[in-house]
Parts: structure tokens; C-alpha cells; sequence
């Protein structure tokens, strides 16, 4: 009986004419199919569940993964991974391979993922747990970025699961990192991390016709994340590296046309022009690629158009000095704190004040 979800739902598969020559496979075109039509679809192409930028089959041009398929050779008999993945309760499509013999099983498994994988690490550790846990014994090879698989055989028998789940890869780590590029709900393609927050975007992470997510960054975690509403309202964290780090930011603020570097040393604040070169060393970001990038983040984040004041405050709730800056009216807030009373002091205190209350108070006013 056909399953409903056969025809409503897509995936996303890079395709080319099915051939056995290797070096015959190194472009393909990416095609979005329901899943009932992956059947038919994997007999006439050679395909992969990777897309790859311009086309090219390259693992540097990795973009994203819609699922993974597994290559199974040994280990396992066609029953034997049908019941490990239903037990598993997950959607599926078996195809026997060219070299499938009744004697010697050899066929691949394609499994659809909940969302689309940015993260070349995170999608090998899919792979590597589907390999080594749900089929073990299948070719650990096909966790390689570049992967492609072989169409089968126009006389094979497909069999298909489309009743149970996609495989939960948001379990795995991260799904994007820092070159996820996106477009914003005014059709604008740029990098995730150099938007302005909370800025509507098209959700990376499914086929998003209108804009149902954001782009977000938590200074708790010191991390970006894509939250999105269609997506179960999920919150996808970007795979994090240190040079990513809106935080070795901190100190710098773009000012009229310069950037400034504020702080406070001791007891001193301080506010000081440094300029875009020393801006860029300090921040180790004077490479080419990252100069531009890291400059734009700043002008959008930390700009202040006007300079009105800098109040100096003396704040008892404070544990340790600190400043704030307002960006839209220009004022900075340099907040100390209370300098800490030390024990013998406060005995002093207490003593003198007990004599003064008792009028034996003993030195001169």
C-alpha cells in the first residue's frame, strides 16, 4: 500500500545519467523529487544525497547533505538490514547494487535526514554512526564528502519504508558553520554571521518559500544559531571556532569613520583610536578573505554614529569595574565599583561607632 508521505514529501538528491565509469561522474545536477519517485529514479541515475557547489563532485565544494547512503558488502543480508531498520523506525529505500547476487548481498541504504546538513564534520559523523551502529558492516568509504553512488540495475527490486521518521540529525553536532551563506526575506545572499540580528531569513535547513527564521547570537554560550518557526521551531547552533567570535570583538567600536578600541585598565578607563590595521592584527583577521568580513561585522554591530558624553559612576551592586555604550544616544557608562572593606577596618568602624553612640566618643571633631 502507498504511504502518504510518498508524494508530500521531497528530497533532494544530486543526479547524473547512470553510467559505470568513474571518471565519467564528476558533475552533476541537483533535482528535488517526492520520495515515492527515488525508485525509479536511482535506476536511471547515478546520484548522491550531497550537493556540491556548481555541480562539481568535489569534497572542498561541499554544500550540504539531504541524507546518506550507505554501501553494504558484507556483514549483512537485505532481511537482515530491513529489520534492523524498521526496528530503528526509520524511513528508507533499499536498492540492490550491479554486483547483487542471491548468494552474496551487496546493496546500498538511503536515508533521508530531518534537515539539511552545512557541516561536513557533522554529516561524517552521521555517516559513521550509520556505518557502525544501524549497519554495521557496510563500507565506511561513503563517509567521504565526495561520495557518489552507482545506479542500479533497471531489473532490481527497490523496496521502501516511507511510514516511520527521517534520521534526527540535529543529535549529531552542529549543521552549519561560519560560510553558511543565506538569503534574507528581501532576496539579499550573504553570510549567516555578518547579518544583523534577528533579521528574517529564508530557513537554510528546509525548502523555505517564505522567510521563517533568524539569525540569532547568545552571549551566554558565545554562539550564533538559526532559530526557525517551520521547523518545529528549532534552534540550530553553528559549529563554533574561535576565530568566529563576535567576543574577540569586545573591545573595538566603529566610530565616524575609524575604529576605536575602549577599556579599562586598573582604575582607568581608557578610549583610544586605533585604526583598521591595527584593528585587523589584533583581531587576527588581516587575511584577505577575512579583512573585509570582520570589518563589516563591526560597522553593523558596533557602530556609533555620535559621541555625546561618558558618565563615571560609582556602583555598589558591582563586583568589578565595567563600562556599557549606548550606540544610539552616544553615551558611555563607566561603571565602578565600591573599593572592598577590609576586616580590621570594619571592626575599627563598628568599635568607633559604638563608643560615639555610648558619647565616649574619643577624638576631637
Amino acid at each position: 500500500m502507498k504511504n502518504e508521505n510518498e508524494d508530500k514529501q521531497t528530497i533532494e538528491l544530486s543526479l547524473t545519467p547512470r553510467n559505470y565509469n568513474g571518471d565519467q561522474n564528476t558533475f552533476f545536477t541537483s533535482t528535488t523529487i517526492s520520495l515515492g519517485a527515488i525508485p525509479q529514479t536511482i535506476k536511471a541515475k547515478n546520484f548522491s544525497t550531497i550537493k556540491w557547489r556548481g555541480g562539481s563532485r568535489k569534497g572542498k565544494n561541499f554544500l550540504y547533505a539531504t541524507g546518506f547512503t550507505a554501501d553494504v558488502d558484507t556483514g549483512l543480508s537485505i532481511h537482515e538490514a530491513q529489520e534492523r531498520l524498521e526496528q530503528a523506525g526509520l524511513n528508507y529505500v533499499l536498492a540492490p547494487s550491479k554486483s547483487h547476487t542471491p548468494e552474496q548481498h551487496k546493496f546500498h541504504v538511503l536515508l533521508p535526514f530531518s534537515h539539511r546538513v552545512w557541516s561536513p564534520s557533522t554529516y561524517q559523523n552521521i555517516a559513521k554512526h550509520i556505518s557502525g551502529e544501524i549497519l554495521p558492516g557496510s563500507d565506511r568509504a561513503v563517509t567521504d564528502t565526495a561520495r557518489f553512488i552507482y545506479g542500479s540495475p533497471d531489473h532490481t527490486d527497490i523496496t521502501t519504508n516511507f511510514g516511520d521518521k527521517n534520521i534526527d540529525v540535529t543529535k549529531f553536532g552542529p549543521l552549519w558553520d561560519s560560510s553558511l551563506m543565506i538569503t534574507t526575506a528581501r532576496g539579499v545572499e550573504i553570510k549567516a554571521v555578518d547579518l544583523d540580528i534577528k533579521t528574517p531569513i529564508h530557513c537554510p535547513f528546509h525548502a523555505d518559500e517564505s522567510p521563517s527564521a533568524f539569525v540569532d547570537y547568545a552571549k551566554d554560550s558565545r554562539n550564533w544559531y538559526i532559530h526557525c518557526t517551520a521547523c518545529d521551531k528549532t534552534t540550530f547552533w553553528m559549529e563554533k571556532q574561535v576565530t568566529d567570535n563576535p567576543d574577540s570583538f569586545e573591545s573595538y567600536w566603529s566610530y565616524g569613520t575609524d575604529v576605536w578600541e575602549m577599556g579599562i585598565k586598573g582604575d582607568d578607563f581608557y578610549i583610544e583610536r586605533i585604526g583598521r590595521p591595527k584593528f585587523h592584527i589584533l583581531t587576527d583577521t588581516i587575511s584577505k578573505e577575512k579583512r573585509d568580513p570582520a570589518f563589516g561585522r563591526l560597522v553593523r554591530r558596533k557602530h556609533i554614529s555620535h559621541l555625546t558624553r561618558i558618565d563615571y559612576l560609582g556602583d555598589v551592586q558591582a563586583d568589578q569595574h565595567y563600562y556599557q555604550v549606548n550606540p544610539e544616544s552616544g553615551i558611555i557608562e563607566v561603571h565602578y565599583a565600591a573599593i572592598p572593606v577590609k576586616d580590621q577596618d570594619n571592626n575599627f568602624v563598628e568599635d568607633e561607632g559604638d563608643a560615639a553612640l555610648r558619647g565616649n566618643f574619643p577624638y576631637a571633631l
